[in-house]
């Protein structure tokens, strides 16, 4: 009996563990629906992600809702291709995605012969529709930048909006 408990006790803790690893997260995702300028969501089109900084590609097909996920995106600014026979080549370029983010981003591919490139030049759009949470990033030239009381990187939590100290703890 008392060995039945300390497994369980273990993998609560393991499975705790698991869950706090998760949450620190060093990627981003972009999903969306590839359509047509009508509307109709277009399978088996060949969506590219490019990172215009490290040259590394990621590439994903939509399906026959016309939805597509790139996940585990390193943080950078992007190109994204899309490609299909008989539709004409579109790039969408400037694509920023940051640590944690989830981007809905919504494409569209018009008919015409593979020859033809459209290109736009676009923004990431500043929120993020899917999510609830509440997270701050902190560029690494404004760390280096600010003073801090006590040189502790715990002081940059109180960069983040609605976060306050404790007294009793110190955080």
């Amino acid at each position: 009996m008392k060995r039945c408990i300390i497994l369980i006790a273990v993998a609560l803790l393991i499975a705790v563990g698991a869950q706090a690893l998760w949450a620190q997260q060093k990627t981003a995702t972009l999903r969306g629906t590839v359509k047509t300028v009508d509307g109709l969501a277009i399978a088996d089109v060949a969506i590219t992600a490019t990172n215009t900084e490290t040259g590394i590609t990621w590439s994903a097909t939509s399906d026959q809702r016309g939805k597509y996920f790139l996940l585990t995106l390193t943080p950078g600014t992007y190109n994204i291709k899309l490609s299909k026979d008989q539709y004409k080549e579109k790039v969408y370029e400037g694509i920023v995605l940051s640590i944690g983010q989830e981007i809905l981003l919504n494409l569209e591919i018009e008919p015409g012969t593979f020859e033809d490139v459209i290109v736009i030049q676009g923004e990431t759009p500043l929120i993020e529709p899917t999510k609830s949470t509440v997270s701050t990033l902190i560029a690494e030239e404004f760390i280096k930048s600010i003073p801090t009381k006590s040189r502790s990187f715990h002081d940059l939590a109180f960069l983040a909006p609605g976060v306050v100290q404790n007294n009793k703890w110190g955080l």
